[in-house]
């Protein structure tokens, strides 16, 4: 079992909802009441029961919503790994195209790979 497993299970649910609620709700700066209105959104959860489970005062968790939560985590890292792979190849491109053309070019076919529409202006 690997090592976050372990620490998974020697939680509750409640806790781990707690985690996981708030990895989504990150994805949007602000306070903490815009990101628990964005998570919320996100999860298709009313902004109380989201709420509830993001101060970790939710009496349960119930599978269905483990289940989701675990899936639209997953979804929003992505979402936060592609925007950075997005912002360091514009930041290349806008460096020396020169250098860094090759990386861009790589870059490019990476995103289209993981089916981001990427279109960037030719200079």
């Amino acid at each position: 079992m690997s090592e976050n497993a372990s620490e998974f299970s020697k939680m509750s649910s409640v806790s781990e909802a707690s985690i996981l609620v708030r990895s989504i709700g990150i994805s949007r700066e602000g306070p903490i009441k815009t990101a628990i209105d964005y998570a919320s959104r996100r999860l298709g959860w009313s902004y109380s029961r989201t709420k509830s489970i993001w101060y970790r005062n939710a009496r349960r968790i119930e599978s269905r919503e483990m289940d989701r939560l675990r899936e639209e985590t997953v979804r929003a890292e992505r979402e936060r790994a592609i925007s950075a792979v997005v912002a360091l190849r514009q930041q290349l491109a806008d460096t020396n195209p020169q250098l860094y053309g090759e990386t861009v070019d790589a870059l490019d076919c990476a995103l289209r790979m993981l089916g981001v529409a990427f279109c960037a202006e030719k200079e």
